[in-house]
């Protein structure tokens, strides 16, 4: 039986991803639209699931794991990785 997809919000309903991909958005300069938004979660939420390294630092007690999720995703901001991967179809 395949493995359950868990979204990093069911895993740690404290870390709302949403938020924190509009933050990355807004102090990078970049209008925060639906899109961009929901590429950075899903595209969290994908290494949530394939890398473990992502999984443990994400999952990390305290503040710490919504530290980690918010500097990745602000790499991935300055990478403007949705123009390199429009659709996660390309990269999954």
């Amino acid at each position: 039986m395949a493995k359950k997809i868990k979204t990093i919000s069911e895993a740690n309903p404290a870390i709302l991803t949403f938020i924190i991909a509009e933050v990355c958005l807004e102090q990078a300069g970049i209008d925060t639209t639906q899109d961009k938004v929901e590429w950075l979660v899903a595209f969290a939420n994908y290494h949530f699931n394939k890398d473990d390294m992502f999984r443990r630092g994400v999952m990390a007690k305290g503040n710490a794991g919504r530290d980690y999720l918010y500097s990745f995703m602000e790499h991935w901001v300055k990478g403007k990785m949705w123009e390199k991967y429009p659709t996660l179809k390309d990269y999954i």
